[in-house]
């Protein structure tokens, strides 16, 4: 089984976290530069993520790309700013504004030249905004076709760059449409491109009712998984914790079928360390995971693999408990 693990990251973790309570940020912003030099401070963090255009954009990617050489950093992936903004208030992919849609559709399509630039394989789309909050709201047959065709005219952009859906059950909106994975498998099976994916946030998939690891499996079994986003959280809402800190053992289990499914991609760190050192914070969460790769290689998989084969809970707690106290 695999041991050797990328670990990466946004650059917005280093910066102000902000919230309702608190619009201006827990700390003071940080000069860019300062951000890599922190990013570069966390043992194991090798990659770095982007917004597009408020983190990377035309302006400023010959800039990164050369601070990223400068502090040994990889360039991950680039999301497409599509939440933030008061312009997306009433969707922005599946928005019934055409002007407004076609902004958001230009605005991914800008996000897949400046990965190219920056050198990033990858996009992240996480359609924030891209839902409801009412009944008798939307027509719903009319903002699922326009959110489907948005995200097939951004992926068909350039077949060479990957792009991952990111979904989540709700906030900012009541709804958001595509709030499972089920439901973002379906959409992808539908447009049929092969560079489309998911990136599994965990709190997102807490928040939705989900097993992680099962949920890992049935995007693995469509060749779907693309990315990961390593946090924790009480399941109720979107914490962004210290990986492990909450549900050590369910995210113990998505370690263990990353490693069976052969995931060879990054493990992203999508931290809210509003209260912590950002620095720590991360520490401690590729800490964390690595204590579960070392518990892991602790385990007869064969034995533990022919439990669950048998769906034998008993048998399974006492090898876990052996795994534990070894």
């Amino acid at each position: 089984m695999r041991t050797d693990i990328k670990f990466s990251t946004g650059i917005w973790v280093f910066g102000p976290p902000k919230d309702r309570f608190c619009p201006v940020g827990y700390r003071d912003a940080r000069p860019v530069e300062d951000r890599f030099e922190q990013a570069s401070k966390v043992n194991g963090l090798k990659g770095i993520e982007f917004h597009y255009p408020s983190e990377v954009s035309e302006e400023n990617v010959d800039s990164t790309r050369k601070l990223m050489k400068k502090f040994n950093l990889e360039p991950v992936f680039v999301a497409p700013g599509l939440f933030g903004e008061a312009k997306w208030k009433m969707g922005s992919l599946c928005s019934t504004n055409d002007k407004i849609r076609n902004e958001a559709i230009e605005r991914g399509k800008a996000a897949v030249d400046t990965a190219k630039k920056l050198g990033a394989p990858m996009i992240v789309i996480w359609p924030g905004q891209d839902g409801y909050d009412y009944p008798f709201q939307v027509n719903y047959l009319t903002v699922w076709d326009r959110f489907i065709n948005a995200v097939k005219e951004i992926a068909a952009y350039d077949r060479k760059m990957k792009v991952a859906l990111e979904y989540k059950l709700l906030d900012p909106r009541s709804h958001i449409l595509i709030d499972s994975v089920g439901k973002t498998l379906a959409i992808i099976q539908e447009i049929g491109l092969e560079n489309l994916g998911i990136n599994i946030e965990i709190a997102h998939a807490q928040m939705a009712g989900e097993s992680l690891a099962e949920s890992v499996c049935l995007m693995s079994r469509y060749k779907r998984l693309f990315h990961t986003h390593f946090n924790d959280s009480f399941a109720t809402y979107d914490n962004d914790l210290i990986v492990g800190s909450v549900n050590f053992l369910e995210t113990l289990e998505m370690v263990f079928w990353l490693q069976e499914v052969g995931y060879d991609g990054w493990f992203g760190l999508d931290l809210f360390p509003a209260r912590e050192d950002p620095v720590e914070a991360l520490q401690q969460s590729i800490d964390n995971v690595k204590l579960m790769v070392a518990l892991l290689n602790r385990v007869d998989r064969k034995e533990l693999k022919a439990e669950l084969q048998e769906g034998n809970i008993v048998k399974t707690q006492t090898i876990l408990r052996k795994m534990l106290l070894s």
